[in-house]
């Protein structure tokens, strides 16, 4: 628990002090704000012990695959491991480095042919309209959630 805290802090002050760098240069402030906003609920969640194990079950989310796998996905699939979740695959649309999740990286195209996949999970803050249009154009008839508002309303 202590390493998640710690992890979660530093990647706190490292997207402030990229914010702060971002935030001079103005075009990349939105995607900025809404990363660190992300970070900030995560961080509050993780602080007051909730589990993502009990999120997850009280949103009925038992078969998942991750959608975008930033700096928010990355984390989220480490946390998820710790605490013995692991999702059906990860959507990327660049897979270079990806073997290290254990878990099959597909192209959005191959979402509807996993089966039983109830759930996608939206880890970018950034283009989620757009993901959520290329889940609905190929096919994705099951629920799409975005990482944000799971960690926002968290009860």
């Amino acid at each position: 628990m202590k390493y998640i805290i710690i992890v979660l802090i530093i990647a706190l002050v490292i997207l402030l002090a990229n914010y702060i760098r971002i935030w001079r240069k103005t075009r990349f402030v939105k995607r900025e704000i809404l990363s660190f906003n992300v970070m900030i609920c995560w961080v509050e969640r993780v602080l007051f012990g909730y589990s993502l194990v009990e999120l997850f079950k009280k949103r009925g989310i038992e078969k998942f695959g991750l959608y975008g796998m930033g700096k928010t996905g990355i984390l989220l699939i480490r946390e998820l491991e710790k605490e013995g979740l692991k999702p059906d695959f990860i959507i990327e649309k660049n897979p270079v480095g990806m073997d290290d999740y254990k878990v099959p990286v597909i192209a959005v195209r191959e979402v509807p042919f996993q089966e039983n996949t109830d759930t996608i999970i939206i880890c970018a803050v950034n283009f989620t309209e757009e993901m959520v249009l290329n889940l609905r154009a190929n096919g994705f008839e099951g629920k799409i959630v975005l990482l944000e508002d799971l960690l926002a309303n968290w009860r």
